[in-house]
């Protein structure tokens, strides 16, 4: 019978009622028969919505709203909106408050919504070590909401020694139309590092003549549209299409540090010059989608998770190359039984992109290579303890500048030894050319 009662009470008929409950014993069969009649009645509707004092406009609280006075009752669309609510990133708590009115017919649900808004900003620091980077640093700032608008900003700084390298990023954002998940976005990027041009022999990776030391500059502005697709099904989408504005520049030219045998091989080879002195303006646009279906937690994660990216510029549109470029990652976990885990991964990329191809001379030998005509940014690379370990971060690729494509798979087996213990098997493959 309680469990009846919390049936009804979960979808909606508050005004449910007993019409017999009858238990009839029959003690030479030792038996009972039971007989229930249960009228859970008419569906409740919901009522009028009634929101705390907060600094938000309206217009930003009814984004999270999709219920309608006089519409059925129905508890997930409640869920649905405290949840919405909870993960907006404007709040530091949110109640809801169903309050049922059984005195009408049929039964009316209000719902009182209390906000505690967090504070507007959140300042982050992190100091690190890695043998990719050596010492690095970063110093971020949320400003969570600029206005009662709802607008936010995320702007970050970081250096890292490795290269010399020194970046500085922003993102923001503004709420688009009715959707709690849609977004209008601008985001800019400023990079500055010390970039070396090798000359490696692929086939031994021998590096056959001393390394010219160069400069790289980025600076690249974002702008687009965000939104989460299928959030209410198994696999949430996360779309965002954009235009995209990139000046690139890479200086490995300064001949006043360049050593006499490396102004020898740029007199002998004039063709050299344009890949050690390049300045490019790209305008480009694309679109990408992340798939994520993650659960569980500890060693007991599992799931897939995806991104498909598509890129393109065009010379006639005010770039300064034209190229197409499609990305595509995937990763997926299973547990099986207690201790047993497998994962694999993999990740392909494709870019239809111009190269420069030459031959320099050597004294007793000639090199040839290939060089895509792709700005830094849009080059794939792997190599590093997220895509094939056992070399290098982003040390795989043609002569470590970068290359047009990408093919990399990964299989690791794990095998839990004790709570939060595992030892892990893994074969990975892959190269950038």
């Amino acid at each position: 019978k309680q469990s009846l009662v919390r049936l009804a009470e979960r979808e909606g008929y508050f005004q449910f009622q007993w019409l017999s409950q009858e238990i009839l014993i029959q003690p030479d069969l030792e038996q009972a028969d039971i007989r229930l009649h249960f009228s859970i009645g008419e569906p409740a509707r919901f009522g009028q919505l009634q929101w705390s004092p907060v600094d938000f406009t309206p217009q930003l609280l009814q984004r999270f709203v999709t219920i309608k006075p006089n519409d059925k009752y129905d508890a997930k669309v409640v869920n649905r909106l405290r949840d919405d609510l909870s993960t907006s990133g404007y709040f530091n708590q949110v109640a809801v408050v169903e309050e049922v009115d059984r005195s009408q017919h049929p039964a009316v649900v209000n719902l009182r919504i209390e906000l505690d808004p967090r504070p507007a900003n959140t300042y982050t620091t992190t100091l690190g070590f890695g043998t990719d980077t050596g010492p690095r640093g970063q110093f971020a700032w949320d400003r969570h909401y600029l206005g009662p608008s709802g607008d936010r900003l995320n702007l970050a700084t970081g250096a890292q020694q490795q290269n010399n390298e020194f970046v500085l990023r922003g993102n923001y954002e503004r709420p688009r139309g009715n959707d709690p998940d849609e977004f209008w976005f601008a985001k800019i990027l400023t990079l500055r590092e010390e970039e070396d041009f090798r000359f490696e022999d692929s086939s031994n990776d021998e590096q056959i003549f001393p390394q010219l030391d160069g400069n790289q500059r980025q600076l690249q502005l974002d702008v687009g549209l965000l939104r989460d697709q299928g959030r209410d099904g198994a696999w949430p989408i996360k779309e965002r299409w954009f235009l995209s504005f990139l000046y690139d520049r890479f200086d490995a030219l300064d001949r006043s540090e360049l050593v006499p045998e490396q102004l020898a091989l740029l007199e002998a080879n004039p063709q050299l010059e344009p890949n050690l002195q390049v300045s490019q303006q790209v305008v480009s646009a694309g679109a990408s989608w992340d798939l994520g279906h993650i659960r569980g937690h500890g060693f007991a994660i599992h799931g897939t998770s995806a991104q498909l990216r598509l890129t393109g510029a065009l010379e006639s549109a005010g770039s300064d190359i034209s190229f197409a470029k499609v990305y595509f990652r995937a990763r997926h976990s299973r547990v099986v039984g207690d201790n047993h885990k497998f994962l694999f991964r993999g990740e392909l990329g494709y870019t239809e992109a111009a190269t420069r191809d030459f031959t320099i001379a050597l004294d007793e030998r000639s090199l040839d290579l290939s060089i895509s005509r792709l700005p830094e940014a849009y080059r794939f690379k792997t190599g590093g303890d997220r895509s094939v370990r056992g070399y290098g971060f982003e040390s795989l690729s043609n002569n470590r500048i970068g290359s047009n494509h990408l093919l990399s798979f990964s299989a690791e087996y794990e095998y839990r030894l004790a709570q939060n213990w595992a030892v892990a098997g893994v074969y990975d493959v892959g190269n950038a050319f």
